[in-house]
């Protein structure tokens, strides 16, 4: 389960610093139980990551230029 609130801060209807929920390791894809802190990462790089342990291999999400591959920091250790 993926739960994100689409502002990071509602007064300015601000997108940077986004909380995002990851819910299940995903057949052992993700570690649980832990605080990322991702500053600056964009949001279209937490869905790969999401789309690459579920299997589809794809290069980028979203628009092009906005995505520049899955990140590691969310893979299980």
């Amino acid at each position: 389960v993926v739960w994100v609130n689409e502002m990071g801060d509602p007064t300015p209807h601000s997108f940077e610093s986004m909380p995002v929920v990851l819910i299940g390791d995903l057949q052992g894809h993700f570690d649980t139980g832990r605080l990322v802190q991702l500053a600056g990462a964009p949001m279209n790089d937490v869905h790969l990551s999401v789309l690459h342990a579920m299997g589809v291999p794809d290069a980028s999400f979203g628009l092009p230029g906005h995505s520049s591959g899955p990140l590691s920091q969310l893979l299980a250790i």
